[in-house]
């Protein structure tokens, strides 16, 4: 809805910690810091993010790194899109719009300041808008 709080959710593990504090800092920049929740994806990032009080939570990998076949890990990791999604279904349920970013998208503008505008546009709910 266009009047709904909107919600940025994105995904980080601790190799790219860096990449998130820029993205963060930039939503910061735009007044949106509020309305981030981040999914860590491994154990570090998620305590160093707590640390921090940032709004983070585990999604981790369900394996364990080392003794299972690759098609097992590379299964577990797509697990975590689909609890995205769902993490977003039930956010979408609640009321709350809902933004998916990688947290190496760089805003060169307030998306979500457009918002509002791509609802009066289309007239409609918004199901999804991407860019490759």
């Amino acid at each position: 809805s266009p009047d709904a709080q909107t919600v940025v959710l994105a995904t980080i593990n601790l190799h790219y910690i860096d990449v998130f504090f820029n993205w963060a800092l930039q939503l910061a920049r735009f007044g949106h810091a509020q309305t981030m929740i981040v999914g860590a994806l491994d154990w570090r990032a998620h305590d160093l993010l707590a640390e921090l009080s940032a709004p983070v939570f585990p999604l981790i990998p369900r394996f364990a790194a080392g003794d299972e076949r690759r098609s097992e890990r590379q299964h577990a990791f797509d697990g975590i899109w689909i609890e995205r999604g769902a993490l977003a279904g039930a956010l979408l349920r609640a009321g709350y719009n809902v933004l998916l970013c990688d947290s190496d998208a760089v805003w060169t503008a307030d998306v979500l300041g457009w918002m509002p505008a791509l609802y009066a546009l289309q007239g409609e709910p918004i199901d999804a808008i991407a860019s490759a």
